[in-house]
């Protein structure tokens, strides 16, 4: 797969690979240089918030999280939840 770097030395991931990860906007990566390689990987320290059998679950570093404003994405789950059902 080859992707194109624009004007701002940016990268778009493709959006199969976002799926797979269940990367979504906000999302950290840590990003390193390894020989003449530029390796991506989820951030560790932080937390995400996916979901499993239909329950939004947060994974991560929960307590040292700044990333996700967990009771807004709860909140924001509960009335698409609420509009589907009315």
């Amino acid at each position: 797969m080859t992707i194109t770097i624009d004007g701002a030395g940016r990268v778009v991931i493709p959006k199969k690979l976002r799926e797979r990860l269940n990367l979504t906007e906000g999302a950290s990566l840590e990003c390193e240089l390894k020989d003449d390689s530029i390796q991506l990987k989820l951030a560790e320290s932080h937390c995400r918030l996916t979901t499993k059998n239909g329950i939004l679950v947060a994974q991560g570093d929960i307590q040292n999280s700044a990333t996700i404003d967990v009771v807004k994405v709860i909140n924001n789950q509960r009335n698409q939840r609420t509009e589907i059902n009315s």
